[in-house]
């Protein structure tokens, strides 16, 4: 009988890894950490890719310039150049500029709703009413006052026509369409 010959193997050992001391960084992580979530960051302020933000570091923008990147973003197809160009506002301040317009305009609907606020519409009806009337009652003088003032001195003329302005003028307010709600 034979014997089966039987080969001496051993197993494979996983190759060595090498691990870096204590403090340090090797070259694979250098580039994560601080300066990943930095291009994250730039990438979502922009409303670009992180990849485009890598090719742009790769074609030697200074990613740390908000102009040069936001230079970058404008050029860019379907951007509004003045939009963004040379601006550098933050993620965070454009939120913050949000908040506060959302804040304003609740403020003002809260205030309109109070009764405190009036419409524009409204204004500009009640002016054009308060300036009609004035109209009207200042082309009535024109069949009045002239048999009032004939022969008069300068003085008395004077006298007459600013009783008639106060006059016309206290109507006016005490039936003023600004004063009606």
């Amino acid at each position: 009988m034979k014997k089966a010959l039987q080969s001496k193997t051993k197993p494979r050992k996983p190759p060595a890894k090498r691990t870096a001391q204590l403090g340090t960084k090797t070259p694979a992580s250098a580039n994560s950490g601080a300066a990943s979530a930095n291009q994250s960051e730039l990438a979502r302020r922009h409303g670009v890719s992180r990849e485009t933000i890598r090719v742009w570091k790769n074609e030697g923008v200074d990613l740390t310039n908000p102009s040069a990147v936001a230079d970058r973003v404008s050029k860019m197809p379907g951007r509004d150049p003045s939009a963004t160009a040379g601006t550098g506002e933050s993620y965070c301040d454009a939120r913050t500029r949000r908040m506060s317009a959302v804040a304003d305009l609740a403020e003002l609907n809260a205030r309109q709703q109070a009764g405190e606020l009036v419409s524009l519409a409204a204004v500009e009806d009640a002016m054009a009413e308060l300036g009609s009337e004035l109209r009207s009652r200042l082309l009535s003088w024109i069949g009045i006052l002239p048999p009032m003032l004939e022969g008069l001195d300068a003085a008395r003329i004077q006298a007459i026509l600013r009783e008639k302005v106060t006059d016309i003028l206290t109507q006016i307010h005490e039936n003023s369409p600004l004063k009606k709600s």
